[in-house]
């Protein structure tokens, strides 16, 4: 069983999906129709991202804008995770915006379903060492799969202080110490690291 989690990005100012979050499903869509070659009934994608606060131009969910994307893209609506009447059941009222709350609510939806399998992240390169951290502190192998077209340096720049704590916690346990400790996990949560 394969399941691939789309992250998103967020959008453009005038509520539009972006090139960003489209470069992001583009590879998506491609490690799904190459992982569904070899397991066709076993190959999922995991879209979870909902409502940006305080951002009155976005219309839709970014969830769904990923799944009509992803739809364009040759991935049948079968195959994504949640579907539309578990998202509305379940995942409607949880805001899941975060990296962290995006890799948790890809653990929940293949519990629920009683799934194992491979993980596999989609995102742009410099996110994914935070994405394979934070796995990792919840047991989760990533194979990444970097996107590289539609950089937003912006964001490069805010993601450099979040790698000096994955490369703090990473070298304490790699040491066999139990990581950064409780207060450093604090500060983590207050800069958004998490």
């Amino acid at each position: 069983m394969s399941f691939i989690v789309c992250f998103s990005y967020g959008l453009d100012k005038d509520g539009s999906f972006g090139a960003t979050n489209e470069a992001r499903c583009e590879k998506a869509a491609a490690l799904y129709k190459e992982l569904k070659k070899r397991r066709p009934e076993d190959t999922w994608i995991i879209a979870t991202a909902g409502m940006i606060p305080d951002f009155p131009q976005q219309q839709k969910l970014l969830c769904v804008m990923q799944w009509e994307a992803l739809g364009k893209l040759g991935v049948p609506l079968p195959h994504m995770l949640p579907n539309e009447i578990d998202f509305e059941s379940k995942w409607r009222g949880c805001n899941v915006l975060s990296t962290v709350a995006e890799i948790d609510a890809a653990i929940e939806i293949a519990e629920e379903k009683s799934l194992n399998g491979s993980f596999y992240a989609v995102s742009h390169w410099f996110h994914l060492p935070r994405i394979w951290w934070l796995g990792r502190r919840r047991g989760i192998r990533f194979v990444l799969k970097p996107v590289w077209s539609a950089t937003p340096w912006k964001s490069v720049a805010a993601e450099l202080p979040k790698w000096f704590v994955v490369l703090v916690d990473s070298f304490l346990l790699l040491f066999g110490k139990n990581g950064i400790g409780r207060r450093a996990t604090q500060w983590a949560r207050a800069y958004h690291i998490w």
